[in-house]
């Protein structure tokens, strides 16, 4: 009878000892998770840091080309104002020197179709650019939801093997 006893209070502390020790592993366990938690949000965070420099950088080569474009085109329509300016000079003389009315009439039309041209073409040109920066904007925010879908999967993936882990534990 007291060996019973002996037999069954020893059973009690080892059965003791087997889950103080299994805390334990859970408390190491948690530890780890939480560790593995915090590197993959410093490794989301630097991810998402990143692209959003890289689009930062994107959109401020745009408004560079952009810049450069304009100023471009300014100095050749300064340039061409000059030589048109030269040209109607020319033009008027030529006109008081034969009377050339409907001639004069006829350079008009033709400055006005070319003024009506010159600005459709710029039109064309604001809308093509602008559309090329809403294609690299897009691009660079489709990178960013695909890094962030990845990043969610694994997260996903990680709990489930946590979950996995303490089932089997």
């Amino acid at each position: 009878e007291a060996n019973k006893e002996d037999l069954s209070l020893l059973d009690q502390v080892q059965l003791e000892q087997a889950v103080g020790r299994r805390r334990g592993l859970y408390d190491e366990a948690a530890g780890l998770v939480a560790g593995k938690k915090e590197e993959l949000e410093s490794i989301e965070s630097r991810i998402r840091a990143r692209f959003e420099e890289e689009a930062q950088q994107e959109r401020d080569k745009i408004a560079r080309e952009l810049a450069e474009r304009v100023a471009k085109e300014q100095a050749e329509a300064d340039q061409r104002a000059k030589v048109a300016a030269e040209a109607a000079r020319v033009v008027r003389l030529k006109e008081i020197a034969i009377g050339a009315e409907k001639h004069r009439r006829e350079l008009a039309e033709a400055a006005a179709r070319a003024k009506d041209e010159a600005a459709r073409a710029a039109e064309r040109r604001k809308v093509d650019e602008q559309q090329t920066r809403l294609d690299g904007a897009r691009a660079v925010q489709e990178k960013v939801v695909a890094e962030q879908s990845r990043l969610k999967e694994e997260r996903r993936l990680m709990e489930e093997r946590r979950e996995e882990e303490r089932r089997r534990a």
